[in-house]
């Protein structure tokens, strides 16, 4: 074995998460080194040092034999400012708006340099892959890629300065127009740009169109080792069921209004069937839920472990997707749907009409979508899922080509990428 690995080119990712961080960012790049020693590449890794007090998932590690390394730098981002004075929280608040350009985790780039020339000038890395967000680790990357003379993958799991929160984010024109040249010049100087679905690099192109032939889409995907073994939980209600952040435009509002509404037209209901979010901000629409009278058929999780959530995800009888209605979000297919087809399990999807996410819905031919503010819609797509739990039937029969989405494959487009370039 030790033969085999000494021989393997090398690649170093730079991913500001990486388990045991229990964050959605985490999963791509530790996916990633799971599977490209399979394919003749030694991964090693930098990520941020652990905060203590963060969630956790202890059973993401990576079997025994693989060859990964992973080193951690402090980010300055971790210190618990809000347990300081008012004169501290100020300062970083005018720090945040005015200096730290693009995000709040660009400090992170100056240990990030010194750790990525290190490891590459020890382990002789042939090539640095970065992926984001936060977007301000491109800065580093780039930087030390060009000291180190080694050719930089980016990886846009999210789209930068055309992100749809973009409008939240950009506080001026100043500040945008140094995004806009920030990027350009990370774009230009890479020598391939990953985006995460095929319409974000026509988007992407449209912008770039001198860059546009270094830019590819991998998806995120799956792990069918994941699925494996989960036991489902065994609930006595029909149940629904949401893992994950609310924010922004991906909120459970017009569920929960839907969901109401069919609650209403049948009271014998409210003791058969049952809601779970589970998430860091599971709680934010509990007020919401009172007003409409729901909110005691709402059990509220804090984020749990990917196994623990499997658990309760394989044993629902309904899951949700929110993306939102808003067409700049056209592009994106959220992480988790490739979970869902893979579990081949009912969900309910709120995503814009026509986009990247209803498509791949149509395509693969499992869950439904629903593409406006349509409560009638929400109601009839509940009724029609709670005929076919009572009737046994909680498994929808698509899934075609979902193969395409498992992990393993996803690095292998990768690593032919990387050998094709030459790296």
């Amino acid at each position: 074995m030790r033969k085999v690995v000494d021989h393997m080119k090398k690649i170093l990712l730079i991913a500001y998460a990486f388990p045991p961080q229990n964050i959605v960012g985490a999963t791509r790049p530790f996916k990633f080194c799971k599977y490209l020693p399979h394919f003749g590449w030694k991964p090693f890794v930098i990520a941020r040092k652990v905060r203590r007090g963060a969630p956790l998932d202890r059973d993401s590690v990576l079997s025994p034999d693989n060859p990964t390394k992973v080193f951690r730098c402090p980010d300055i981002e971790q210190t618990r400012w809000h347990e300081r004075g008012w004169g501290v929280r100020l300062i970083r608040m005018m720090m945040n708006r005015f200096l730290l350009i693009p995000d709040q985790q660009l400090l992170w780039n100056i240990p990030l340099i010194f750790k990525t020339i290190q490891v590459v000038a020890k382990e002789d890395v042939d090539v640095l892959f970065c992926t984001t967000p936060p977007f301000s680790s491109l800065i580093g990357a780039l930087v030390a890629a060009r000291i180190t003379c080694r050719p930089l993958f980016v990886d846009m799991r999210d789209l930068w300065t055309l992100n749809e929160y973009s409008n939240l984010i950009y506080r001026g024109r100043l500040r945008r127009f140094i995004e806009d040249r920030l990027e350009r010049i990370v774009l230009t100087n890479a020598a391939q740009i990953i985006v995460n679905t095929d319409w974000a690099r026509i988007q992407m192109a449209k912008k770039y169109k001198e860059l546009a032939h270094k830019m590819f889409p991998i998806p995120n995907g799956f792990d069918p080792d994941d699925l494996r073994n989960i036991k489902p939980m065994d609930f006595k209600k029909f149940t629904i069921i949401h893992g994950g952040s609310f924010y922004g435009e991906r909120n459970p509002v017009v569920f929960l209004k839907g969901f109401a509404r069919w609650i209403n037209s049948d009271g014998s209901l409210r003791d058969r069937v049952q809601i779970v979010f589970a998430g860091r901000s599971s709680r934010l629409y509990s007020e919401l839920a009172e007003e409409l009278g729901i909110d005691n058929m709402i059990s509220y999780m804090d984020q749990v472990p990917k196994k623990v959530l499997y658990r309760y995800m394989k044993g629902a009888d309904m899951l949700l997707l929110f993306l939102g209605y808003d067409s700049r979000s056209d592009y994106v297919i959220p992480a988790k749907i490739y979970e869902y087809i893979a579990l081949e399990k009912q969900f309910l999807a709120f995503v814009p009409r026509n986009g990247q996410c209803e498509r791949l819905i149509r395509r693969i031919g499992i869950g439904v979508s629903i593409g406006e503010n349509d409560l009638t819609a929400v109601e009839n797509a509940l009724r029609e899922s709670y005929r076919r739990y009572l009737e046994g039937d909680t498994v929808d029969r698509g899934g075609r080509g979902m193969e395409e989405f498992q992990y393993i494959r996803l690095t292998k487009t990768l690593v032919d990428r990387l050998d094709s370039s030459g790296a």
